[in-house]
Formats: C-alpha cells, sequence, structure tokens
C-alpha cells in the first residue's frame, strides 16, 4: 500500500498494524522518533497513557465497544487519536479484561442503555473509561450479573 506525501497519525498506525499492513520506513521513523510537545497538567496526571500498548489490544478493545453498543444504523463509532489515549489509559491501568468488562457492564445498565426520564443513551467511551471510580462501577455490574447467572 502507497501512502505519498502524507503522514500517518498514530490512530491510522493502530488500523496499519492491525490489518498487517506497514508504515512506510520514513513515516514510521517519524512516528517512532517523535518526542511529545509540553505536556498540560491534565496530561501529566495521566501519564500512564503514554506507556506503550500494543496497537492490536487497543483495536481488540474498540472493536468490543463498537460490538456492544453500535446498533449498524448511522455512523460507526471511530477511534479517534483521544480515544486511543483514552483506551490506553484504562488499559495501563486496569488491565484489558477489566475494561473490556466495564464496557460490557455499562451496556448491562438499564439507566445508561435510556430506561431513564428523557430515553438517553449514555454509552460513549468516554463516560466508561472516565475514571476509576466509573470503570469498577461498570466492572462490578458484570460480576454482579455473573454471580446471578451462578444460582
Amino acid at each position: 500500500m502507497d501512502y505519498p506525501d502524507r503522514v500517518i497519525s498514530g490512530t491510522c498506525y493502530v488500523y496499519l498494524l492491525a490489518m498487517g499492513d506497514r508504515m512506510p520506513e520514513d513515516q514510521q521513523q517519524l512516528f517512532e522518533t517523535e518526542e511529545p510537545a509540553e505536556l498540560s497538567r491534565r496530561d501529566k496526571k495521566r501519564s500512564n497513557y503514554l506507556t506503550p500498548v500494543n496497537p492490536a489490544i487497543i483495536l481488540q478493545v474498540w472493536e468490543h465497544y463498537v460490538a456492544t453498543f453500535w446498533s449498524g444504523r448511522g455512523r460507526r463509532p471511530q477511534l479517534t487519536d483521544e480515544r486511543t489515549k483514552l483506551i490506553t489509559t484504562a488499559i495501563n491501568q486496569f488491565g484489558i479484561e477489566m475494561v473490556k468488562k466495564a464496557i460490557t457492564g455499562c451496556s448491562l445498565s438499564a439507566w445508561h442503555m435510556g430506561q431513564n426520564p428523557t430515553g438517553t443513551l449514555y454509552t460513549s467511551i468516554e463516560l466508561i473509561l472516565r475514571g476509576a471510580p466509573q470503570v469498577e462501577r461498570f466492572y462490578d455490574l458484570t460480576v454482579v450479573e455473573e454471580d446471578a447467572k451462578d444460582f
């Protein structure tokens, strides 16, 4: 595959790796050696997302999210750089299984699936992975569901 005169972002690089394609050497070198700009205060607090995570794992979590919440109608949710960083941070903090179970846990919550006074769906990946309390709460919903199946 040819990539003339354009720089490939980190998100595209994730897709390329997952699809078995390779980035051109000159762009790969830019991607690997690029130093991050001055970090904001928020990013300094959340510097865990700078720890490398296999792009295939990030894509696996994203595909789990899409399979869980996308109805097939409308635009398919896109894996942006912001979402990639959010998923990376969550994987570094909680591990892949807990992140995937948190996504599943959100789908088990009637309130988040629209059974609320306004009928609004609260299923964004940003909401699910917002912070430790949110991830743990959604994860606990899957644990309760698994325990209920055991009886």
